[in-house]
């Protein structure tokens, strides 16, 4: 038989809801049996994909179902940031104030939660728009972080930062399956959408502190401010073609295989290498430089970020 997804390509496998005839790479496993992608995606299982327009809404349908929504994890998150963000407005202190330090903290570290988690969802969103229907199963559309979580980068890291005097923002993973992917395109595709991702949220927070409607409030301004900096930092950083990074991920489709197979080793070691570099030394002091001006090109005062990053520090005795 041919795969009913890939003309030419012969299987002996078929779908275990539909029967239509797929190949290794478009079974995904479901809870008896394994599902091809038209089945993931929720299409007719009658539906007669030998027709081009049948197969286009294939490639281009949106997924459904409540493992592609929003959880109440999500909101909760959201919920919860606004909660901190309102109570600016009612608490009352100086700077070295424990209550202002704390209330910042807890702001730009649930705000860079909020940032990872979108973050990880445009990997996921976009792998899915590319071929890989798995993500779907993974629940990493539903924007619930608990499916994003890793030991490293969600606890250890940020365990390792605050006990060294830094921001404990958490990081994220995501599992995707580049072999579903239906070219190189989507793969880089895949792995720029996580720090494009970032980027834009990076330059709303900017924008609204540059707008003034917050000059009132110079706690949330300043914590926004910071927290917007943070995130510019860490789309530059990201997308360093260093293995690991995401800006690897993106030209690694294209790399010769040779290379690709060199460099395979060195993923897990890429970004504790460039931790070592950001604490022992100021080689990569220009992400810091580069986010600061486009801060300032938004129209932010740089004394917001300042101000941002002495109250989100940790060190509240210093």
């Amino acid at each position: 038989m041919d795969c009913a997804f890939h003309p030419g390509t012969e299987t002996l496998l078929s779908c275990t809801r539909c029967g239509r005839p797929a190949c290794g790479a478009c079974l995904k496993p479901a809870p008896v049996g394994s599902h091809c992608p038209a089945c993931v995606a929720g299409i007719d299982p009658a539906a007669d994909l030998t027709v081009a327009t049948n197969r286009r809404a294939l490639l281009s349908a949106k997924p459904r179902g409540p493992l592609t929504r929003p959880g109440w994890v999500f909101y909760a998150l959201v919920g919860l940031f606004l909660a901190l963000m309102a109570a600016t407005f009612v608490v009352e202190g100086a700077p070295d104030s424990f209550a202002v330090r704390a209330l910042a903290m807890a702001i730009v570290v649930v705000g860079a939660l909020l940032s990872v988690t979108l973050h990880e969802w445009a990997h996921a969103y976009v792998a899915f728009r590319g071929g890989d229907r798995s993500v779907v199963e993974q629940g990493y559309l539903t924007l619930d972080f608990r499916k994003y979580a890793h030991p490293l980068l969600s606890f250890g890291l940020p365990i390792l930062f605050l006990l060294a005097g830094g921001l404990p923002l958490p990081g994220g993973a995501v599992w995707i399956d580049r072999a579903a992917l239906r070219s190189r395109g989507w793969a880089s595709a895949v792995s720029v959408a996580g720090p494009l991702m970032n980027l834009l949220n990076g330059v709303v927070l900017l924008g609204i502190v540059s707008t003034g409607v917050l000059d009132a409030n110079w706690v949330l301004s300043s914590a926004l401010a910071f927290l917007g900096f943070v995130l510019i930092v860490i789309v530059i950083l990201n997308l360093l073609p260093v293995p690991g990074l995401d800006g690897y991920g993106a030209v690694e489709p294209w790399l010769p295989a040779p290379v690709r197979t060199a460099l395979a080793p060195l993923r897990g070691w890429g970004f504790l290498l460039l931790l070592l570099l950001v604490f022992q030394t100021n080689a990569l002091g220009f992400m810091y430089d580069w986010s600061l001006s486009l801060a300032q090109a938004l129209g932010v005062d740089p004394s917001y970020i300042g101000m941002g990053s002495y109250l989100a520090s940790p060190q509240l005795n210093r």
